[in-house]
């Protein structure tokens, strides 16, 4: 029987690469129109189209009737594809975990999380990936069906998988929104749109093939983006001058990323990229970094479509290599925000601030939170600004401005007088790299959809064609739910990203490498450890962020005072707990339940060691 994929291989590369010389044709068009006087609005406004038209067009090119293309049954994807499409959500998450800015604000803690995403890339490559891909599955719950023949453990980890990539696609939905305002003179509602209609039909048309295609063209473009404001230092200042500013960067420039209300974003000890001072708090928060990366469900699905065991560790070996390159440019994001700050309001006084009220108080209303601390407070209005330095006439020095540390990237993307290279293509990069994982994230919920739940739950012998149905189905679904509550609850889905990954490390980082590593496992331990991990820290999260208060504890012994200890506590310690009891669960669960029949039941240790067991359920797409 012919492969339906043959031609994936080439098809691929040759998508990929017209378009992208097309993007550098366009950049090149843009800085001529910027050099001849056309508004820069303008300009950013054929970025963002050719943004759009591309997704749409990788939609429709890779577009197919067949359940077995559109799930890349086949798996004869590059390595090389799929890293590229890791390395894209790896960028997305550097800037939502406020990297650029935490190389400046505590570089000890930069280093923590950047090293320990690198790691946890690698654990994923090594360890879960492989055992993926040796059992034929594809999304978390298919991996635990055909690891412990149990369909409950399947539909827990299926629920739990689509629950915690719907949210995280909530905060992608909400980060690409509010970089379409800052590109177009558009609305909350019409950015949505704008960014929701190309990324879902992509998906929706596509499936894997068309959303592999779209991450390899998003990596190289956000990768011009990212390395931007390096080739601002070295074509302007040489690479000597370049490394000298970097090292002459003041702390006191960088203030914690705080939320529109006030809140910290990231306070001590949450999940990266902020721990507390001190070498066992960085190790601690590198280590639920690691856990948190390698439980990521849209993650782990990218290792199932290369051909076999050892293309998917050479697909993190890879990620990890196209990772290192964006990284490297990460530290000059903060020495180009603070010379940018710097240059631009020092000297100036508090009153004369307002001519900058275009860039400077924009992002205010962000969910972000203002884009600087002056005087000590947030510069959200030019009266703040004015109340905080006691006096208009207060002239700006130096010490008095501090750079919100998770709106580092603003400073390139809110102001309208730098050169296109630098503020319209990062803001694309930026875009562009939230569209890499919103892909990711609509795809897996898509398969996990169809095959977990409606094969796996509701109609086992439907056909692959009502399969494909179903998941083109999610798809709409899960778009305009996500972009519904992107738009209505800006400031609370954002805030969820670093609970989001707790929560994924808690419930399936123990079950995941107790899944491979230990025989004893059972589908009953896989449960109980999913669900208890789950539930201890959306415990912990529900009383830090809405208090002791929410729980009606009085008079019910100690109660009282340990839900007062949870509220205390930070995200750190919160999950660390959850993963814990998670472990626990797991080996209650697997022990009190009957011991595997057969040493064939370690099928997914079995086949990382020996990367050749046959496939589980490739065939049931075909």
């Amino acid at each position: 029987m012919r492969n339906p994929l043959g031609r994936f291989k080439t098809t691929t590369y040759s998508h990929v690469g017209p378009l992208t010389v097309l993007f550098a044709l366009l950049v090149a068009v843009c800085v001529i129109l910027e050099r001849v006087g056309v508004p820069i609005s303008i300009i950013k406004t054929l970025l963002v189209t050719f943004l759009g038209a591309a997704v749409v067009g990788i939609g429709l090119s890779s577009g197919t009737m067949q359940p077995a293309r559109y799930f890349a049954t086949g798996r004869t994807m590059q390595p090389g594809i799929s890293a590229i499409a890791i390395a894209s959500v790896w960028m997305s998450g550097s800037v939502l975990l406020a990297l650029p800015g935490y190389f400046g604000l505590d570089t000890q803690a930069a280093l923590a999380f950047a090293g320990a995403s690198l790691l946890g890339l690698l654990v994923l490559g090594v360890t879960v990936g492989p055992a993926f891909n040796a059992t034929g599955a594809y999304a978390l719950g298919d991996f635990m069906r055909i690891r412990f023949a149990s369909r409950t453990a399947q539909i827990v980890a299926a629920l739990l998988s689509i629950g915690l990539c719907s949210a995280l696609l909530v905060s992608q939905f909400t980060i690409m929104a509010f970089f379409v305002e800052q590109l177009l003179p558009v609305g909350p509602f019409t950015a949505i749109i704008v960014i929701v209609i190309p990324v879902g039909f992509s998906v929706w048309l596509g499936g894997m093939l068309g959303a592999s295609r779209a991450e390899s063209l998003i990596y190289l473009i956000a990768l011009a983006g990212f390395v931007a404001p390096l080739a601002f230092f070295l074509f302007n200042s040489g690479a000597q001058s370049a490394i000298e500013t970097f090292s002459a960067i003041d702390s006191a420039h960088f203030v914690p990323a705080q939320t529109s209300a006030g809140a910290p974003l990231f306070s001590g000890g949450d999940i990266p990229p902020v721990p507390r001072t001190g070498w066992f708090s960085v190790s601690v928060t590198a280590f639920l970094c690691i856990a948190a990366v390698s439980s990521l469900p849209h993650l782990l699905g990218l290792f199932s479509t290369v051909p076999e065991p050892r293309a998917a560790r050479g697909t993190a070996y890879r990620a990890i290599l196209l990772v290192l390159v964006p990284l490297l440019a990460v530290p000059f994001h903060t020495a180009f925000a603070q010379i940018l700050a710097t240059n631009s309001l020092v000297g100036l006084t508090a009153g004369e601030i307002g001519r900058f009220s275009e860039w400077v108080f924009s992002p205010a209303q962000s969910p972000f939170g203002p884009l600087f601390s002056i005087c000590g407070k947030s510069a959200s209005s030019v009266e703040n600004v004015v109340a905080a330095c006691g006096s208009a006439s207060h002239r700006l020095e130096d010490a008095d401005i501090a750079i919100n540390a998770a709106i580092v990237p603003l400073t390139m993307t809110a102001r309208d007088d730098l050169p296109v290279l630098f503020g319209g293509v990062f803001s694309l990069a930026i875009l562009l790299a939230a569209a890499s994982t919103a892909i990711a994230l609509i795809q897996t919920i898509a398969v996990t959809v169809s095959q977990d739940l409606f094969r796996g739950l509701l109609a086992p012998a439907a056909p692959p064609g009502a399969r494909l149905a179903v998941a083109r189905a999610g798809v709409v679904i899960v778009c305009a739910v996500a972009g519904h509550v992107a738009y209505t609850y800006p400031q609370t889905s954002l805030n969820m990203i670093v609970w989001i990954a707790g929560l994924c490390a808690a419930a399936f980082f123990p079950a995941l490498q107790l899944s491979i590593f230990w025989n004893r496992m059972t589908g009953a331990g896989a449960v109980a450890g999913m669900v208890s991990g789950f539930a201890c820290t959306a415990f912990g999260m529900v009383i830090k962020i809405w208090g002791a208060g929410i729980v009606p504890a009085q008079g019910i012994g100690a109660l009282p005072e340990f839900l007062e200890l949870v509220e205390k506590a930070d995200v750190t310690t919160i999950v660390m707990a959850g993963m814990a009891v998670s472990g626990l669960g797991c080996v209650a669960g697997s022990l009190f339940t009957s011991a595997p029949r057969h040493p064939s039941s370690g099928m997914a240790r079995a086949a990382y060691m020996s990367h050749g067991i046959p496939r589980g359920n490739h065939q049931d797409y075909s």
